[in-house]
């Protein structure tokens, strides 16, 4: 107790004496209160020759003063491994008398004196006490690599690693960084290595933990098997070990880029009973491809039914397009002003379009009275360019003519003979040899010579064969005399045309060996159906026309 009392009193009168002479020297409290001591030694780890047994080596540490302020070494003495017992084989001597005070710069040496008594390992620390306050104890690893230390690694690949170990030269392909280069913004990538012991001895290496430094968000790493909570105690890697049950930890790292631009500036850090390097890492890098933006294109960006019968119906298609490199979200489509008059034909409901992609809106107009009808159709988008909803003005009337006075002229319909302004109508699929029949309460022939038109698009699963499929139309409900013409194709561009009269069969024959109509439509063909009055007195009743396929 007294020897204690006397080096607590020599301690203090130490550090008296040296913050008088810094006081001394002009050094005010902002300048002293930055003066801090700090120990570093050489080497940074102790590895023991192979010494014989019955004999002893001495080795070498020097403890240096490396702050701004004397560095007070308290105690130097031999620590074992946690877990495991001291070694009678190691012991550690210092030059002089502890505790003593080192000014700047100075270093005191110590020594690890080795005397091995048989062929075992012989590891543990020389634990530095000091005023460092950021390590007041310092425990410099004493590693006996030839009688049994172990040493951790990271590989790409456990079989090159195997291969390499039989060899003289050691394992070499190793890994120092993961990089994961770009990893585009909604996809993942992974990668796997494995932490294995290159020890040149016998002792296993123990994995304690693995984690990632910063957690960054959209990484994810595991570990099989995890050595979360008792740890993973590998093998020393090469030929005696290929039968072990478990001869590595596989790392796996997978990134899923949480925005566009993301960069990944990581560490996998990897724990062990390694004293040299007790926490391996493994920097870890990636990033996310900026990919381009969804872009909303919509054709036509404004609607005109124009004039439509009182009670009738007249359909349009609007088309929104994705020109972006990106997926555009688009929300629940609504129709502002006049509902009952203008109407969404099929869902609404919120819709995801793939870069490159488009989606088809039919809008309805059916007026209730005479006069003149506006809307707005609301898109809700995330195209962040354009203002959300987007807006397409809807605008048409209605029309109160009496029907079938002649000369009066449907007004539903374009000018006779064209095909642009064509009613859409609902699609139509038909069976190998299925017959569909449709009735449009608009279609109705006012005077001789007046023509109505309609685009459907016609499915027939008879396909596109070696014989080919054949799919008629045929006019029913009519008095006067009628043609019926079939045509393939997009207005005005008409691929195949043919006409029937009086009743009879407009037939259209595809054949797979010199049509393009295979070719460009497959099982899916446009069709604009075209109904003409060519004399006699008129109906003024609506038609069917009857469509099969064979």
């Amino acid at each position: 107790m007294a020897f204690e009392a006397a080096g607590i009193d020599a301690r203090r009168a130490l550090r008296s004496s040296v913050l008088g002479a810094l006081l001394a020297a002009g050094c005010g409290d902002e300048e002293l209160a930055q003066l801090t001591p700090k120990i570093r030694t050489d080497p940074e780890v102790v590895t023991l020759a192979d010494t014989p047994v019955g004999t002893s080596a001495e080795h070498e540490l020097t403890i240096i003063s490396a702050g701004s302020a004397p560095l007070e070494v308290i105690r130097a003495s031999y620590v074992p491994r946690e877990g495991e017992p001291a070694s009678m084989d190691l012991g550690v001597t210092v030059d002089d008398t502890l505790p003593i005070t080192l000014a700047v710069g100075q270093k005191l040496l110590a020594k690890i004196i080795h005397a091995p008594r048989d062929a075992a390992a012989d590891e543990g620390f020389v634990r530095v006490e000091s005023n460092d306050a950021m390590s007041p104890v310092l425990d410099v690893p004493i590693l006996h690599p030839i009688n049994g230390g172990v040493r951790i690694a990271a590989v790409p690949d456990l079989a090159i690693a195997d291969a390499e170990a039989a060899t003289s030269g050691g394992v070499r392909t190793t890994l120092a960084l993961l990089d994961l280069g770009l990893v585009p913004y909604g996809t993942a990538k992974s990668e796997t290595f494995h932490v294995v012991n290159l020890a040149a001895g016998t002792r296993p290496l123990v994995v304690t933990s693995v984690r990632l430094r910063d957690q960054t968000p959209g990484a994810q790493l595991s570990a099989t098997p995890n050595p979360e909570p008792d740890g993973v105690a590998l093998p020393v890697l090469g030929p005696s070990s290929q039968r072990a049950a478990v001869r590595s930890v596989e790392l796996s790292v997978t990134f899923t880029p949480a925005v566009r631009g993301e960069l990944v500036d990581d560490v996998i850090l990897i724990e062990s009973s390694d004293l040299a390097k007790p926490t391996l890492e493994i920097p870890l890098r990636a990033s996310s491809e900026a990919l381009d933006p969804p872009k909303l294109r919509i054709v036509p960006e404004r609607v005109d039914f124009g004039p439509v019968a009182i009670g009738a119906s007249r359909r349009t298609t609007i088309t929104l397009f994705n020109d972006g490199g990106s997926t555009l979200h688009v929300g629940a489509r609504s129709i502002s002003m006049n509902p009952g008059v203008f109407a969404l034909v099929g869902t609404s409901s919120a819709v995801a379009i793939a870069a490159m992609s488009s989606l088809a809106l039919e809008v309805e107009l059916t007026p209730t009275a005479g006069s003149a009808y506006t809307a707005t159709l609301l898109i809700p988008h995330d195209d962040g360019a354009r203002a959300t909803p987007a807006q397409v003005p809807l605008t048409g009337s209605g029309d109160s003519v009496e029907m079938c006075t002649a000369p009066t002229t449907d007004p539903t319909e374009p000018a006779n003979g064209q095909c642009a302004g064509a009613v859409v109508r609902t699609p139509i699929a038909l069976g190998f040899g299925g017959n569909e029949s449709r009735t449009w309460n608009d279609a109705i022939l006012e005077q001789e010579g007046d023509s109505d038109w309609s685009r459907i698009q016609v499915s027939v699963d008879a396909g596109c064969t070696l014989t080919g499929y054949e799919f008629t139309a045929q006019l029913a409900g009519l008095t006067e005399d009628t043609e019926v013409c079939l045509h393939i194709g997009h207005c005005p561009s008409l691929e195949r045309s043919t006409c029937a009269s009086n009743g009879s069969r407009a037939r259209i024959y595809v054949s797979a060996f010199g049509s393009t109509v295979c070719d460009d439509y497959g099982n899916d063909v446009p069709v604009l159906v075209e109904v003409r009055h060519t004399s006699g007195a008129l109906s003024c009743t609506p038609y069917s026309v009857n469509f099969s396929a064979r």
